[in-house]
């Protein structure tokens, strides 16, 4: 009968104790064969062939071990299945044979997968020619299709017109989208949407910036494609995860001084005296100036008026705001009989500079751009950099300056964005009219 035993030869220099896998089968003489390892006594098994955890690196010896003593019982075995007798030559024969053979085994496909590699680095050449040709059939028929009319490809400029022309827009924005359009196809003409990725955005991006466009117009930019690429994804069936993900390179500089008219300057501009259409933008400048409205919001009716208060929800952040009125809006209302004239941004703002340049606000004024990297510095004069968001700062302005509780301010204003900075001071109940009288500078 065959048995396998471990023995453990005597200790060498180190300590160590080599470990052997000993074959015995009656009284044949035994076959046994060193398995390379070497172990202080006392971490060995010699009933389990284990070398003891405790030791470093056991699992390593313990897989030499074991594989050494599979291939001597499979050599035994395959002897017995011969009817040989597996004496220490017979089954040192076939053990020899079986690491040979795994050997040859493991060299063999070392050369079948060099020979694979070798095919796939085949097969991905071929393919990226048969892809590039395939783009290249593409561009082709585009051409063809676009010169004859019948383009039904996915241009990004198709969807952004598209976009424009389905989506309640105000008018100022729709030209922005014309003007994304444009940008696009400066950028490149047959940019379809399926094509809007990461890394498409970041090529665009510097395009803009080859332009000269600058950092904060850059941003609007390429949000407005992923707008787009957004509205479109689910007729189009596009994954826009890494989209919306995706941000712009460019940074923005921090915000510099606000612009707003100190009380001299306020004084300066109620005192011009200007045609009736000139003088409409200069009563709804200075409306908004005693007020903190928007111009989206500073087109008021009788509704709007609630006793002392002006009362709106406010377009922009469809905020509820009630706000005192000063005397100096009052006075303007009932110029006005409470309703305010309708006014085109474009030309409000046309005619606010040249009423600021006649007022002699030609203080130089510093200002930054940052385009791509660089940052351009340059003065100009006060009238040419007003709006109408001026007369919005310039209220919060002094009525900071003033000391009005900023939680009541931001109640008058409506300014989301401001609830964290206003949450540490008093308690919003405080609106007042009161409150309101503390602005005595405009």
């Amino acid at each position: 009968m065959s048995k396998i035993s471990f023995i453990l030869r005597p200790a060498n220099t180190n300590g160590e104790s080599p470990v052997s896998i000993k074959h015995t089968h009656s009284t044949l003489t035994p076959f046994t064969k060193a398995t390379g390892v070497s172990v202080p006594s006392q971490y060995f098994n010699l009933k389990t062939g284990k070398v003891s955890n405790k030791l470093p690196g056991y699992v390593e010896k313990n897989a030499a071990i074991e594989q050494v003593r599979a291939d001597v019982e499979k050599a035994a075995r395959n002897v017995m299945s011969w009817d040989e007798h597996p004496d220490r030559e017979t089954v040192a024969k076939e053990y020899n044979a079986i690491v040979q053979g795994r050997i040859n085994t493991a060299a063999n496909l070392r050369i079948v997968r060099d020979d694979y590699v070798d095919f796939a680095e085949q097969l991905r050449a071929e393919i990226a020619d048969l892809e590039t040709q395939l783009e290249e059939k593409k561009t082709e028929l585009r051409d063809y299709e676009m010169s004859l009319g019948t383009f039904e490809g996915k241009l990004v400029s198709t969807f952004i017109e598209r976009y424009r022309d389905t989506q309640k827009l105000t008018v100022n924005t729709k030209r922005a989208y014309n003007n994304l359009a444009r940008y696009v196809r400066g950028f490149r003409s047959h940019w379809e949407i399926t094509d809007v990725t990461p890394d498409t955005l970041i090529e665009f991006e510097n395009y803009l910036i080859s332009i000269r466009l600058n950092n904060s117009s850059i941003n609007q930019q390429v949000k407005r494609v992923k707008t787009v690429c957004i509205k479109y994804a689910n007729l189009l069936q596009l994954n826009t995860q890494a989209l919306k993900e995706h941000r712009t390179e460019s940074k923005q500089l921090r915000k510099q001084d606000v612009l707003f008219l100190t009380t001299h300057e306020l004084e300066l501009f109620k005192a011009l005296e200007v045609p009736k259409r000139r003088e409409i933008v200069k009563d709804a400048f200075l409306l908004m100036a005693y007020t903190g409205l928007r111009f989206s919001d500073h087109i008021l009716t009788p509704n709007n008026i609630k006793g002392n208060y002006i009362v709106l929800t406010t377009q922009k952040t469809k905020t509820l705001v009630k706000i005192p009125m000063s005397d100096s809006a009052k006075a303007i209302l009932e110029k006005y009989d409470y309703t305010m004239p309708k006014q085109y941004l474009a030309n409000f703002s046309k005619v606010l500079k040249a009423l600021a340049k006649q007022a002699g606000l030609n203080e130089l004024i510093h200002t930054q751009k940052k385009i791509g990297a660089e940052i351009v510095e340059s003065y100009e004069p006060k009238h040419k950099l007003i709006s109408a968001h001026v007369a919005r700062k310039t209220f919060i302005t002094h009525a900071l300056s003033a000391g009005v509780n900023p939680a009541v301010l931001k109640l008058w204003i409506g300014h989301s964005k401001m609830e964290l900075m206003f949450s540490n001071y008093a308690s919003g109940q405080m609106n007042t009219v009161s409150e309101m009288e503390k602005i005595t500078t405009i």
